[in-house]
């Protein structure tokens, strides 16, 4: 009767223990085994002294994309990166980039926000398309607001979602696959990433869940 009820009710200290048990046990289960399907390009403090100071222009960013696209043959690109507003000082590289993210295996970042806050996120175009009732996946997680990428962007063809929310202790254990935001639901970026590596799929698209 003691674990049920503490099953039912969740105390915050029983939480705390099965969050202690399974941070040991993926940390004792982690393979060491290199990941060679997955690549991350880390803009780093080397890559900036390389390159230049951050923020880099968009004619940079356009740079690297058609490097990794081209030189490096990447299947798929993910990039962890939100553009709320265009470029006046580099016109050029924002058509460049607008026209990579129309056209190329590119995913760009949005984020959704999950705090109900007085006044609610509302920058940029969020970039969805709505689902059919049976492709809607079940129990998506609700949000209040959004930061996504400038209007000059909206053609762009995948789009995923980077908001979190951490546990109370300041841990990011959980990644909300589907959101629901309105009368949309979108996907992780992580999701988007593997739906727009498939050139037969139509993207922006959705799985089911």
């Amino acid at each position: 009767l003691l674990v049920i009820a503490m099953e039912f009710f969740r105390p915050a200290f029983d939480r705390r223990l099965d969050d202690s048990f399974r941070d040991a046990f993926l940390r004792l289960t982690a393979s060491s085994q290199p990941e060679e399907r997955l690549v991350i390009v880390d803009i780093n403090d080397e890559a900036i002294r390389t390159v230049g100071p951050w923020p880099w222009s968009r004619g940079q960013i356009a740079d690297l994309l058609e490097i990794l696209l081209a030189d490096y043959g990447a299947r798929a690109i993910a990039l962890d990166m939100v553009f709320p507003e265009a470029s006046a000082r580099d016109p050029d590289g924002e058509l460049r980039l607008a026209q990579l993210l129309k056209h190329g295996p590119i995913t760009i970042a949005q984020v959704l926000d999950y705090t109900d806050r007085p006044e609610q996120l509302a920058q940029g175009v969020l970039l969805s398309t709505p689902l059919s009732a049976e492709g809607k996946p079940e129990n998506p997680v609700h949000a209040f607001g959004f930061i996504a990428n400038h209007p000059g962007l909206a053609e762009s063809r995948c789009a995923g979602n980077i908001g979190y929310q951490p546990d109370k202790d300041g841990v990011l254990r959980h990644i909300p696959l589907w959101t629901q935001f309105r009368q949309d639901v979108y996907p992780h970026l992580a999701l988007s990433l593997l739906i727009c590596a498939d050139p037969r799929t139509p993207a922006p698209a959705y799985l089911p869940n």
